[in-house]
């Protein structure tokens, strides 16, 4: 995947819930092909999306190319009652 995305031409955005935390050496090898963390360009505090057992992380991602793509806006969005988890949601410009 990541070979992939160093290859890409076009704009890429890289997003999901990965029940992994940012720093987790899974999401740095993701980062490693180039790709910003939306919530740490734009977002503000932690933004945690997962709080279930007692534990508030952010484990659902959004990650792109910043070298093509200008963050607008991002956001954690949801309600617990729905899910375990809430969304990370974000706008991007074409550069």
């Amino acid at each position: 995947m990541v070979d992939a995305l160093r290859k890409e031409r076009y704009p890429a955005i890289v997003m999901g819930d990965m029940n992994d935390v940012s720093v987790s050496p899974a999401i740095k090898k993701i980062r490693s092909a180039g790709l910003n963390d939306a919530w740490w360009d734009g977002g503000f505090g932690y933004g945690s999306t997962y709080h279930n057992s007692g534990f508030r992380l952010r484990i659902d991602h959004i990650l792109y190319n910043a070298q093509r793509l200008k963050l607008k806006n991002v956001d954690v969005v949801g309600e617990k009652e729905w899910s375990d988890h809430r969304a990370v949601v974000a706008g991007f410009d074409l550069k």
